[in-house]
């Protein structure tokens, strides 16, 4: 519709005069608190109506500066949406360097997992025999490492490396250590060479070392194949992921 011809402009009102304001006008005017003595009525004689209260209530609106936009909820770098309470740690150091071996190893090699139970009651039997014997106290775990270094002594280990097949001629047993920060796996080397006692102190002494950060590079790289234990926890089955370059990894659980 086409607009209507602009009135006229009434006077301002002067200060100490009587305002003129319709009773709709000064109920709207309470309603959204706009100050009727600086109006500028358009109604006869200058009354201020109901229409001029609602002009200036919008004029106050559009003027007021806009409120601030709610701030957007950071995301993680990934791309993950955080939510309130959430805390961010940067992955640094032996966690970051874990996390990408892991995603290499699960994205090159097949995963062929086997699964099978020992019994392992002669076990158990020989190794309170040995404590009866020698005093020793051997763990579980230096009798798996043991077992596990002359299996492989009769089969030997073979890695497929592009289009070559590599025979090893070492068994370098890795032995994964849980740690607070990540994941290490120091290495026995020439396990299979080795008495058990002499197993036994390396593989308390590499741990023992990993756990204070006192390895050098050398001692975590360089094994053909690893022993993950996950016994002590009651874990009952896994599928450990192979420790690249090695060529297979075995993993234990809890005895029953």
């Amino acid at each position: 519709a086409p607009a209507a011809p602009a009135a006229a402009p009434a006077a301002a009102p002067v200060a100490g005069a009587r305002l003129r304001v319709s009773p709709l006008a000064r109920k709207t005017a309470a309603k959204l608190g706009v100050d009727l003595s600086k109006l500028i009525g358009s109604g006869p004689s200058g009354r201020i109506r109901q229409q001029d209260v609602l002009a200036a209530a919008n004029a106050a609106q559009a003027a007021a500066p806009a409120p601030a936009a709610p701030a957007a909820r950071p995301a993680a770098k990934g791309g993950l949406e955080l939510m309130e309470g959430d805390t961010v740690v940067k992955l640094a150091g032996m966690r970051k360097v874990v996390a990408q071996r892991m995603l290499q190893s699960h994205t090159e090699i097949p995963p062929v997992t086997q699964n099978t139970k020992v019994d392992v009651t002669e076990l158990m039997k020989f190794r309170k025999m040995l404590l009866a014997e020698t005093g020793s106290k051997y763990s579980v775990n230096d009798l798996i490492l043991k077992a596990t270094a002359k299996c492989l002594r009769a089969h030997p280990l073979v890695s497929l490396d592009g289009d070559q097949v590599i025979q090893r001629a070492h068994v370098n047993l890795g032995m994964a250590v849980a740690l607070d920060a990540g994941l290490i796996v120091p290495v026995i080397r020439d396990a299979d060479r080795l008495g058990l006692d002499a197993l036994s102190a390396a593989a308390k002494d590499l741990a023992s070392r990993a756990k204070s950060n006192k390895l050098t590079p050398d001692e975590y790289k360089g094994s053909t194949f690893s022993v993950s234990n996950l016994g002590m926890f009651g874990i009952e089955t896994f599928t450990p992921i192979v420790n690249q370059p090695d060529a297979g990894i075995l993993g234990v659980c809890a005895i029953q």
